[in-house]
């Protein structure tokens, strides 16, 4: 499922062509009145079919996007980290000042072609209302060029519900973090793209005791040092912040994994200090390989063992969390 679902959008040439082929084809008035009737009604049926064709387009390229000061902040960084708010907002304006110039251009050439007794002079405004139309087109083409971008990018965007109570999943690679949120998961998690690594985020949905939450794991992000990321992913991770009510961190006491477990405790406690308001659970992943001396959940994600007793704890701090909310949202700085 696509989260945004924007139209295609042309460029300066296509829509110059899609529009000037559609005015093409309206064949010239037949039937009573004088050649100068007919001309006029045929310059001004053109201009018409152009400026409705053409506004038509660039409002809906406007009206697609989505309104970037009411996305949730989750989507609001990924699209101002992905794309850029401040770029994508000039461009949705360059639609709007097209289409009101389109407009215009059209409306003033159709008062004159009203009003000219000549037909030859008809047609040199109905062909100056071509060219002014065209040249619009063509200013706005750079922007044209960046919202087309722009959809691409958005269209790749994870379909997760900001507003569901959400639990994410971190730890190295290999702990069985993708395993762990198919376990937990009530019906067979969504693989979808996450447009900052390389692998696809998995999004499960749970529903236990009538309450529904979903559960992420997000490849390539919360396997290292945030301070170590590159600037965009530390604000992907960032992005996160909006997003998570809680963190499940996975260990490996077995270090199976090729982490040794020091090293995997030494990531926990980067996180617990990047995000120090978000609430986290450790558990032992691969309680079937080895059982460390500690008070942390045991669990086999390979063999389902200790998922309900980790579910109810999910479902306890999730409770917890809901009648304790935070007063402000974090903000951290990458």
């Amino acid at each position: 499922m696509t989260v945004f679902k924007i139209p295609g959008v042309m460029t300066a040439d296509e829509l110059t062509e899609l529009a000037f082929h559609r005015a093409a084809k309206k064949s010239k008035p037949g039937g009573a009145g004088s050649k100068l009737t007919r001309e006029r009604a045929f310059a001004i049926a053109k201009l018409q079919i152009i400026q409705d064709v053409l506004t038509e387009k660039l409002k809906k390229y406007t009206k697609g996007f989505p309104s970037i000061d009411n996305l949730h902040p989750f989507y609001n960084q990924l699209v101002d980290v992905l794309v850029g708010n401040d770029r994508l907002k000039k461009a949705l304006g360059a639609m709007d000042w097209g289409r009101r110039k389109i407009a215009g251009v059209c409306t003033a050439n159709i008062r004159r072609i009203k009003t000219e007794d000549n037909i030859n002079e008809i047609q040199k405004h109905r062909n100056a209302a071509y060219g002014r139309v065209a040249s619009v087109l063509k200013q706005i083409n750079s922007e044209l060029l960046l919202l087309n971008t722009a959809r691409e990018t958005l269209r790749k965007m994870p379909d997760i519900d900001p507003e569901v109570p959400t639990v994410v999943i971190a730890g190295y690679p290999n702990v069985g973090k993708s395993m762990l949120v198919e376990r937990l998961s009530s019906a067979r998690p969504e693989i979808a793209a996450y447009p900052f690594t390389t692998k696809q985020v998995l999004v499960g949905h749970i529903e236990v005791e009538w309450v529904k939450y979903q559960v992420i794991d997000t490849p390539g992000l919360l396997d290292s040092d945030p301070s170590e990321k590159k600037n965009i992913e530390r604000q992907a991770v960032m992005a996160l912040e909006h997003l998570a009510n809680l963190m499940v961190f996975v260990l490996d006491p077995s270090e199976y994994c090729g982490y040794p477990l020091e090293v995997q405790l030494g990531l926990s406690e980067r996180l617990k200090n990047y995000f120090p308001k978000l609430a986290m659970i450790e558990v032992e992943n691969k309680s079937d390989l080895k059982v460390l001396d500690s008070e942390r959940l045991k669990i086999s994600a390979m063999k389902g063992e200790g998922i309900d007793k980790l579910k109810e704890l999910i479902l306890s701090e999730l409770k917890t969390i809901e009648s304790n909310p935070e007063p402000e949202t974090q903000n951290l700085e990458p």
